[in-house]
């Protein structure tokens, strides 16, 4: 998906949240600058399972409880 090579990865986990559905956590060797814009909506394959997407990047603090 980012067109990184498998070399350059220590590790992937995947996690399951109750609101956020699945995620993946990338472990790299070494820092990369990625374009997060390219990647907006995505799609890859894990085995048989095929996962799509969207990125979503944090804009600013959550709001406070009540608002």
């Amino acid at each position: 998906m980012f067109k990184i090579s498998e070399a350059d990865v220590y590790g992937l986990a995947e996690f399951k949240s109750k609101d956020r559905g699945i995620g993946f956590n990338f472990k790299l060797k070494k820092p990369i600058n990625i374009d997060l814009g390219l990647f907006e909506v995505f799609q890859f394959q894990i085995g048989q399972n095929i996962y799509t997407g969207k990125i979503f990047v944090p804009v600013g603090p959550p709001p406070e409880l009540g608002s």
